[in-house]
């Protein structure tokens, strides 16, 4: 399992909406989930210990 999860948040459905990554999007919690995401991504490849 990864940790932390992802928590539920309106800011992901609206960058969804509107076409725009997280890391586009421009609000600090938008930022602080993109590199949530990013750092799950490097798990999964096996590039983060």
């Amino acid at each position: 399992m990864l940790t932390p999860p992802i928590p539920k948040r309106v800011v992901i459905a609206d960058a969804t909406e509107a076409a725009r990554g997280l890391d586009e999007w421009g609000s600090a919690e938008a930022t602080t989930l993109s590199a949530l995401y990013s750092e799950h991504l490097a798990t999964i490849e096996g590039v983060k210990p």
